[in-house]
């Protein structure tokens, strides 16, 4: 048995992935430990880890306070308008609270085997050389390993070469840099900034029909496929009677699932979607989420059985009553709706949801449009032309076969384990 340490960082879907890995390193007879947040400690815990308080507290709250930091659509396209200073990111290393995640995350690993650190987590390297523990690299985002030779790979290329000179992009290394002396370690060279936040070995939690990573040197990088977290407290849960019912008479919803995206005007949101619905002819089937979508116009239609709220529960079931998921572009959400075979409309607002929403086009699962010019009308004619039709529901039902979560964490631990095994032979 090992002690492991998890450690990511982000929103919802940031974590799930993190947190069926947990649950089968237990199953594997493992010691796992989890740094995160306060606001998933009783789920932690009830998947058999122990919690270790990591900050900082991106929680639901927060995050529906602060839309324009989770959508990047530029003014001109209905985006929010850019303050003075916004974005700059010499502030993240406050922002981010970067020395209170490097306190947290150190005590959280002393005495451990193994660190598993997000690729976000900007600190994770720094533990690892302090305490002299093995860390693996795990992403969860297809973005940041894209295939060879797309736009997005060419773009990734280009993001890392303004990095090395951009005077905010530079601040905020340069601070990364200065806690690295701080804590008698060598400064990370100017070309070489991904060595803040990749480690030698690198697991993607990805699936190879929204990328296959390109070779790296100095890099082990193994990708498994898809993780999909199931909530311990929802073995045995059941739909609401009512929902049933509405389902059985009126089959093949559309579904509203923004998960932890925040918006900026909840209401209108709910509402051309809701009107795209009745053009259609069907019920809209919404879930709240961190953005809390809630209307008046919604709520007259849930009375009158035109619309449904779905309270907490398994995404993997209402998906599989879907008609069409229409969605953020969050990875986790997109690769649900295609396990559960259901084509996709993806509206994104930011990060990498951009890129998530291009390959859905590109490998036929459906449609993507810009979720700040909408209209319940134009909804309602992509959706029926493009996203509703039998070849695209046969083709995601096809892909479905390819999405196997529990092969895909098998061999994920099985590569935890050679990577320990390895690391200990090196120690020896």
């Amino acid at each position: 048995m090992a002690v492991i340490v998890l450690n990511s960082c982000g929103t919802l879907g940031d974590h799930f992935p993190f947190l069926a890995l947990g649950k089968a390193l237990v199953r594997a007879g493992h010691e796992v430990r989890y740094g995160g947040p306060m606001y998933l400690r009783g789920e932690i815990e009830e998947c058999g880890m122990s919690f270790w308080r990591v900050r900082p507290e991106l929680e639901p709250g927060k995050v529906r306070q602060r839309p324009e930091s989770y959508d990047h659509w530029s003014e001109e396209r209905g985006g929010f308008a850019k303050k003075e200073g916004a974005g700059s990111l010499g502030n993240l290393y406050e922002g981010l609270e970067v020395e209170k995640r490097l306190e947290d995350l150190m005590e959280a690993t002393r005495g451990a085997d193994l660190l598993v650190c997000s690729i976000l987590q900007s600190v994770g390297k720094m533990v690892s050389e302090v305490l002299g523990v093995p860390m693996v690299t795990l992403c969860v985002v297809p973005w940041f390993f894209p295939d060879a030779e797309t736009s997005a790979a060419r773009g990734l290329a280009t993001r890392d070469e303004k990095a090395q000179t951009r005077p905010e992009t530079r601040a905020f290394y340069d601070a990364l840099d200065g806690l690295r002396e701080r804590l008698g370690l060598g400064s990370i060279p100017v070309g070489k900034e991904l060595d803040h936040f990749e480690s030698r070995w690198i697991l993607l939690a990805t699936n190879a029909l929204f990328g296959k990573p390109m070779a790296k040197p100095e890099r082990e990088i193994v990708q498994t496929g898809f993780w999909f977290h199931e909530r311990p407290g929802w073995e045995g849960w059941e739909p609401p009677v009512e929902l049933k019912q509405l389902l059985e008479e009126r089959p093949g919803p559309l579904v509203l699932a923004f998960s932890s995206q925040p918006v900026r005007d909840p209401e209108a949101v709910l509402d051309v979607h809701l009107g795209a619905a009745k053009r259609l002819g069907r019920v809209l089937v919404a879930q709240a989420g961190w953005a809390g979508l809630d209307s008046i116009r919604f709520r007259e239609a849930c009375a009158v059985g035109e619309a449904f709220l779905f309270p907490e529960g398994p995404q993997d079931w209402l998906f599989r009553q879907a008609g069409v998921v229409i969605n953020h572009g969050g990875i986790g959400t997109v690769a649900r709706a295609i396990r559960a075979g259901v084509p996709l409309l993806v509206e994104p607002y930011g990060n990498d949801q951009f890129y998530n929403a291009r390959q859905v086009v590109a490998i036929g699962a459906g449609a993507a449009v810009n979720p700040h010019r909408l209209t319940a009308e134009g909804l309602a004619r992509v959706i029926d032309g493009k996203v509703m039709v039998t070849e695209v529901r046969e083709r995601v039902r096809e892909m479905a076969r390819q999405f196997d979560s529990e092969a895909a964490l098998a061999t994920a631990v099985g590569q935890i384990e050679s990577w320990m095994s390895e690391g200990k032979k090196k120690q020896a």
